[in-house]
Parts: C-alpha cells; structure tokens; sequence
C-alpha cells in the first residue's frame, strides 16, 4: 500500500483538523481509520482525509508510518516522539501490521493515544477537538 499524502502538522493543517471534527460532517465511527461500510472515521481517519488520503487505503487504527510526515525525523526514539506527543506501536501490535503513528494528548492526568479516547472512552469529536487545540504541538 502506498500512501501518496504528504502532510506537516503545522498549525493550519492542525486548524483544519480541529474544525473537521467539528464541522459534523464526519460520522464517528471506531476501530478503523475509515468504515466503508458505515461511512464512518475516527478522529484519526479524519486527519487522514483532509490531508487526502483515498478512503480505500485508510486501514488499521492508527496513522501508518508510510503517511509522510515530513518534519519526523523518522531516527527519533519513542521517547522523543513522545515529546511531540505522538505515540508509536510497533509492527507486531499494529492492527494492520505495520509501523503506525497515533497522536497522544493529556487525558485524565495521562498521556492517552486519541485513537484510545476514539474507541474506547468514546469522547465525541468535538471532545477530541478541544485536547487536539489544547495538548498536540505542531512542527
């Protein structure tokens, strides 16, 4: 699978991620980047789409490491990934089997991976917006 999107955190992409997840033009959805059957993202999928990545290669829970992130160095240890706030899973635990990126922001005292607040504590995206505004730096 080849991603084509190139995309920088930077704080117009950021922007524009915040105000997708608000717009209410997105379903929320879980488990995956994008349903096809529900028509449906998680938070992540929708970063995923405004940087314009086709609904079909959007799989797995996480942003895969093939989704270039120019300003990552892609030397950086976890630990300093974890210092831009993105937390990282390995081949092996990754759902589809690949190296994956997810964003991690403050959460109830820890540091939580949203696709975790996503699936798992359900936070709606307007919830998810407000820590993306507030814990994820841009670069």
């Amino acid at each position: 699978m080849t991603y084509t999107a190139t995309f920088r955190l930077d704080s117009r992409t950021k922007r524009r991620w915040v105000t997708a997840l608000r717009s209410g033009k997105y379903e929320q959805g879980d488990s995956e980047l994008y349903s096809p059957s529900h028509n449906s993202y998680c938070c992540l999928g929708v970063l995923c789409d405004i940087v314009g990545v086709p609904q079909k290669d959007m799989s797995g829970l996480a942003l895969p490491s093939d989704l270039k992130i120019p300003d990552l160095n892609p030397n950086l240890s976890d630990e300093d990934l974890n210092e831009f706030g993105i937390a990282t899973a390995d081949a092996e635990s990754s759902s589809h089997g690949r190296s994956a990126y997810d964003f991690a922001v403050m959460y109830d005292g820890e540091m939580t991976p949203l696709s975790i607040l996503n699936d798992e504590v359900c936070l709606e995206f307007d919830e998810i917006a407000d820590l993306i505004e507030k814990n994820v730096k841009t670069f």
